[in-house]
């Protein structure tokens, strides 16, 4: 995986500036991005920025720089992208680029996530067997947080999530 140019510089506005300068955030635009000032010939203000490529998300080419067009909006409404953190989408639909579906992830939390799940198809849920019961829990700044048990796997999951939803910067599984 490559790395994004703006994690190499601590300060990231100026490509905050570049991003405002080139597109415009539209929210009827399939990428959520419109071109401002474009550099390719053929393409003229108010078009459409961005392709989406391999099934994996809209991405914009801007001097021979690719940019995931996720990665631009959160730049462009003044976020940073600090190094090891990610920008996400809520919902899990890479298409979905409206600003308050995308959230900072860590590295560690995203790894989290793609590891195997144990007794339940959800990381946080388990099954112990000497109580005969599921139960819900998670970890919060390397501390586990226990929930509860429960009789249904689903019952665990409804705490689950109840629970991280409070939490502002995890989303439910």
């Amino acid at each position: 995986m490559s790395v994004p140019r703006w994690w190499k510089i601590e300060d990231q506005s100026e490509y905050e500036t570049l991003f405002n300068h080139l597109f415009t955030y539209d929210v009827s635009s399939p990428s959520f991005l419109r071109w401002k000032n474009p550099r390719k010939q053929g393409m003229k203000p108010g078009d459409v920025a961005g392709n989406y490529k391999n099934n994996d998300c809209f991405q914009v080419c801007y001097d021979g720089e690719k940019y995931k067009v996720h990665h631009v909006i959160w730049i462009m409404h003044g976020n940073t992208i600090p190094r090891p953190y990610f920008v996400r989408h809520r919902d899990e639909d890479t298409t979905n680029n409206k600003l308050e579906n995308l959230y900072l992830v860590s590295t560690a939390d995203l790894n989290l996530r793609r590891q195997g799940f144990g007794t339940s198809s959800t990381r946080g849920i388990h099954f112990d067997k000497s109580r005969n019961k599921w139960c819900a829990e998670y970890y919060l700044n390397r501390k586990k947080i226990f929930i509860g048990r429960f009789a249904t796997e689903q019952e665990a999951l409804l705490a689950l999530n109840a629970k991280l939803a409070k939490l502002p910067r995890h989303r439910a599984f």
